[in-house]
């Protein structure tokens, strides 16, 4: 009996260390998209910030234009 549970302890240990080893590695790869996802918006954000820019640019020299043509 003693050596059943002790083996039964071990296997419990086995389990527990290969649980540990897949959260950790589960963890680690959430991590990873986490911070490959962080990268796209970032990326997106300042494309946007660049088209926005560009237009506001065009409308404000369209406005000019359009002053220009009115005085």
């Amino acid at each position: 009996l003693t050596a059943n549970l002790g083996e039964f302890r071990q296997e419990a240990a086995n389990k527990d260390a290969e649980i540990c080893q897949m959260l950790s590695r589960n963890l680690e790869a959430a991590m990873d998209n986490e911070h490959k996802v962080d990268q796209e918006i970032k990326l997106t954000a300042k494309k946007d910030r660049t088209e926005l820019d560009a237009e506001i640019a065009r409308l404000d020299d369209l406005l000019t234009e359009c002053r220009n043509t009115a005085a």
